[in-house]
Protein backbone atom coordinates (compact mmCIF):
# COMPACT_ATOMS: atom_id res chain seq x y z
CA UNK A 1 0.00 0.00 0.00
CA UNK A 2 2.84 2.41 0.85
CA UNK A 3 4.57 1.64 -2.46
CA UNK A 4 1.33 2.21 -4.38
CA UNK A 5 0.78 5.58 -2.68
CA UNK A 6 4.37 6.57 -3.47
CA UNK A 7 3.95 5.62 -7.13
CA UNK A 8 0.69 7.53 -7.36
CA UNK A 9 2.28 10.63 -5.81
CA UNK A 10 5.25 10.34 -8.16
CA UNK A 11 2.96 9.97 -11.17
CA UNK A 12 1.08 13.13 -10.25
CA UNK A 13 4.34 15.04 -9.72
CA UNK A 14 5.70 14.06 -13.11
CA UNK A 15 2.39 14.67 -14.86
CA UNK A 16 2.15 18.06 -13.23
CA UNK A 17 5.52 18.95 -14.75
CA UNK A 18 4.96 17.56 -18.25
CA UNK A 19 1.26 18.08 -18.99
CA UNK A 20 0.80 20.86 -21.52
CA UNK A 21 4.32 20.75 -22.96
CA UNK A 22 2.88 19.95 -26.39
CA UNK A 23 1.45 23.47 -26.70
CA UNK A 24 4.93 24.99 -26.78
CA UNK A 25 6.22 22.51 -29.35
CA UNK A 26 3.17 22.94 -31.59
CA UNK A 27 3.71 26.69 -31.45
CA UNK A 28 7.38 26.26 -32.39
CA UNK A 29 6.43 24.03 -35.32
CA UNK A 30 3.97 26.63 -36.55
CA UNK A 31 6.52 29.43 -36.28
CA UNK A 32 9.71 27.72 -37.47
CA UNK A 33 8.76 24.66 -39.51
CA UNK A 34 5.72 24.84 -41.81
CA UNK A 35 2.21 23.48 -42.19
CA UNK A 36 3.25 21.69 -45.37
CA UNK A 37 6.02 19.74 -43.64
CA UNK A 38 3.55 18.51 -41.01
CA UNK A 39 1.45 16.98 -43.78
CA UNK A 40 4.58 15.44 -45.28
CA UNK A 41 5.52 14.07 -41.87
CA UNK A 42 2.08 12.49 -41.54
CA UNK A 43 2.53 10.59 -44.82
CA UNK A 44 5.97 9.46 -43.63
CA UNK A 45 4.62 8.43 -40.22
CA UNK A 46 1.82 6.31 -41.69
CA UNK A 47 4.12 4.80 -44.33
CA UNK A 48 1.84 6.29 -46.97
CA UNK A 49 -1.39 4.97 -45.43
CA UNK A 50 -2.57 8.42 -44.32
CA UNK A 51 -2.89 11.07 -47.02
CA UNK A 52 -4.24 14.10 -45.13
CA UNK A 53 -3.83 14.90 -41.44
CA UNK A 54 -6.72 16.88 -39.97
CA UNK A 55 -6.12 16.37 -36.25
CA UNK A 56 -8.90 13.91 -35.47
CA UNK A 57 -7.36 10.66 -36.69
CA UNK A 58 -7.27 7.83 -34.09
CA UNK A 59 -3.47 7.83 -34.44
CA UNK A 60 -3.09 11.52 -33.58
CA UNK A 61 -1.54 10.84 -30.17
CA UNK A 62 1.09 8.50 -31.59
CA UNK A 63 1.72 10.87 -34.50
CA UNK A 64 2.39 13.89 -32.32
CA UNK A 65 4.76 11.91 -30.11
CA UNK A 66 6.67 10.74 -33.21
CA UNK A 67 6.51 14.18 -34.84
CA UNK A 68 7.90 15.89 -31.73
CA UNK A 69 10.60 13.42 -30.70
CA UNK A 70 11.59 11.32 -33.74
CA UNK A 71 10.79 13.19 -36.95
CA UNK A 72 13.85 14.67 -38.62
CA UNK A 73 13.02 16.96 -41.56
CA UNK A 74 15.40 17.04 -44.50
CA UNK A 75 15.70 18.51 -47.97
CA UNK A 76 16.14 14.97 -49.32
CA UNK A 77 12.57 14.17 -48.20
CA UNK A 78 11.29 17.28 -49.94
CA UNK A 79 10.73 19.19 -46.67
CA UNK A 80 10.92 22.98 -46.91
CA UNK A 81 11.44 24.73 -43.57
CA UNK A 82 10.96 28.37 -42.67
CA UNK A 83 14.09 28.15 -40.47
CA UNK A 84 16.92 26.42 -42.35
CA UNK A 85 18.86 25.75 -39.13
CA UNK A 86 16.23 23.14 -38.20
CA UNK A 87 16.96 20.64 -40.95
CA UNK A 88 17.78 17.36 -39.22
CA UNK A 89 16.52 18.66 -35.86
CA UNK A 90 13.45 17.06 -34.22
CA UNK A 91 11.02 19.69 -32.84
CA UNK A 92 11.60 18.55 -29.25
CA UNK A 93 15.34 19.15 -29.60
CA UNK A 94 14.71 22.59 -31.07
CA UNK A 95 12.31 23.34 -28.21
CA UNK A 96 14.90 22.29 -25.64
CA UNK A 97 17.61 24.32 -27.34
CA UNK A 98 15.47 27.43 -27.10
CA UNK A 99 13.71 26.93 -23.77
CA UNK A 100 15.75 24.59 -21.52
CA UNK A 101 17.24 27.38 -19.40
CA UNK A 102 13.82 28.47 -18.11
CA UNK A 103 12.16 25.05 -18.18
CA UNK A 104 11.07 22.92 -15.22
CA UNK A 105 14.07 20.55 -14.68
CA UNK A 106 11.74 17.56 -14.49
CA UNK A 107 10.16 18.44 -17.84
CA UNK A 108 13.64 18.91 -19.32
CA UNK A 109 14.68 15.41 -18.19
CA UNK A 110 11.42 13.99 -19.50
CA UNK A 111 11.89 15.49 -22.96
CA UNK A 112 15.54 14.42 -23.11
CA UNK A 113 14.38 10.87 -22.36
CA UNK A 114 11.69 11.13 -25.04
CA UNK A 115 14.43 11.94 -27.55
CA UNK A 116 16.58 9.03 -26.36
CA UNK A 117 13.81 6.40 -26.53
CA UNK A 118 11.51 5.11 -29.26
CA UNK A 119 8.08 3.49 -29.54
CA UNK A 120 7.97 -0.30 -29.44
CA UNK A 121 5.61 -3.23 -29.06
CA UNK A 122 4.87 -4.33 -25.49
CA UNK A 123 3.11 -7.29 -23.93
CA UNK A 124 0.91 -6.09 -21.08
CA UNK A 125 0.45 -7.96 -17.83
CA UNK A 126 -0.48 -7.38 -14.19
CA UNK A 127 -2.90 -4.59 -15.15
CA UNK A 128 -4.26 -2.54 -12.25
CA UNK A 129 -6.99 -0.08 -13.29
CA UNK A 130 -6.14 3.58 -12.57
CA UNK A 131 -2.71 2.50 -11.27
CA UNK A 132 -0.70 1.00 -14.14
CA UNK A 133 0.65 -2.23 -15.56
CA UNK A 134 3.83 -4.08 -16.40
CA UNK A 135 5.06 -4.05 -19.97
CA UNK A 136 7.52 -6.42 -21.64
CA UNK A 137 9.18 -5.27 -24.84
CA UNK A 138 8.32 -7.91 -27.44
CA UNK A 139 11.58 -7.35 -29.34
CA UNK A 140 14.15 -6.92 -26.54
CA UNK A 141 12.44 -8.64 -23.60
CA UNK A 142 13.05 -5.64 -21.29
CA UNK A 143 10.34 -5.07 -18.69
CA UNK A 144 8.94 -1.81 -17.34
CA UNK A 145 6.63 -0.91 -14.47
CA UNK A 146 4.31 1.67 -16.03
CA UNK A 147 2.42 4.23 -13.96
CA UNK A 148 -0.70 5.07 -15.95
CA UNK A 149 -4.30 5.88 -15.08
CA UNK A 150 -6.47 5.76 -18.21
CA UNK A 151 -5.14 3.05 -20.54
CA UNK A 152 -4.78 0.68 -17.57
CA UNK A 153 -8.59 0.56 -17.35
CA UNK A 154 -9.04 -0.94 -20.82
CA UNK A 155 -5.91 -3.04 -21.41
CA UNK A 156 -6.03 -6.73 -20.57
CA UNK A 157 -3.24 -9.07 -19.54
CA UNK A 158 -1.59 -10.66 -22.56
CA UNK A 159 -2.51 -7.98 -25.07
CA UNK A 160 0.17 -6.32 -27.18
CA UNK A 161 0.28 -2.55 -27.60
CA UNK A 162 2.44 -0.18 -29.62
CA UNK A 163 3.54 2.65 -27.36
CA UNK A 164 6.23 5.13 -26.40
CA UNK A 165 7.29 4.52 -22.80
CA UNK A 166 9.45 7.05 -20.97
CA UNK A 167 11.41 5.86 -17.89
CA UNK A 168 12.01 8.75 -15.49
CA UNK A 169 12.57 9.27 -11.77
CA UNK A 170 12.37 5.54 -11.03
CA UNK A 171 9.04 5.05 -12.80
CA UNK A 172 7.83 4.79 -16.40
CA UNK A 173 5.36 7.18 -18.00
CA UNK A 174 3.24 6.49 -21.07
CA UNK A 175 3.93 9.27 -23.58
CA UNK A 176 1.75 7.82 -26.33
CA UNK A 177 -0.16 4.62 -27.04
CA UNK A 178 -1.78 3.14 -30.13
CA UNK A 179 -5.58 3.27 -30.34
CA UNK A 180 -5.55 -0.48 -30.93
CA UNK A 181 -4.11 -3.45 -29.09
CA UNK A 182 -3.34 -6.84 -30.58
CA UNK A 183 -4.01 -10.40 -29.36
CA UNK A 184 -1.07 -12.54 -28.16
CA UNK A 185 -1.27 -14.82 -31.19
CA UNK A 186 0.04 -12.01 -33.41
CA UNK A 187 3.38 -12.02 -31.59
CA UNK A 188 5.04 -14.48 -33.96
CA UNK A 189 3.86 -12.55 -37.02
CA UNK A 190 5.07 -9.32 -35.41
CA UNK A 191 8.55 -10.72 -34.80
CA UNK A 192 8.74 -12.00 -38.37
CA UNK A 193 7.92 -8.56 -39.75
CA UNK A 194 10.44 -6.76 -37.55
CA UNK A 195 13.27 -8.60 -39.29
CA UNK A 196 12.74 -6.58 -42.46
CA UNK A 197 10.48 -3.66 -41.51
CA UNK A 198 10.63 -0.77 -39.04
CA UNK A 199 8.47 -1.09 -35.93
CA UNK A 200 6.29 1.82 -36.99
CA UNK A 201 5.64 0.24 -40.37
CA UNK A 202 4.94 -3.11 -38.68
CA UNK A 203 2.31 -1.39 -36.55
CA UNK A 204 0.44 -0.09 -39.59
CA UNK A 205 0.58 -3.52 -41.23
CA UNK A 206 -0.94 -5.10 -38.12
CA UNK A 207 -3.44 -2.29 -37.48
CA UNK A 208 -5.72 -3.29 -40.31
CA UNK A 209 -9.34 -3.24 -39.06
CA UNK A 210 -9.79 -7.00 -38.98
CA UNK A 211 -6.81 -7.53 -36.67
CA UNK A 212 -7.13 -5.13 -33.77
CA UNK A 213 -9.01 -4.33 -30.61
CA UNK A 214 -9.76 -0.69 -29.85
CA UNK A 215 -8.30 0.77 -26.64
CA UNK A 216 -10.81 3.14 -25.04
Amino acid sequence: MVIMKHRNKLWHRIRGAVDGYAIGIVRLIGESYSAETVQQAWVEFTAGAGKVFNGDDPHTELFFSWLFHKWSPSREKGNTLDDCSLYGVPPTRAYLNRSAARMNPLLRRYLETCLATSPSFYEVFNCKPYVGFQARDVVTGCEWEVSEHLASTSLCDGEIMFAHLVPIEGTTILDAISPHSFPPELKRRLLQLTRTTSLREVYFVLARPERHTTIN
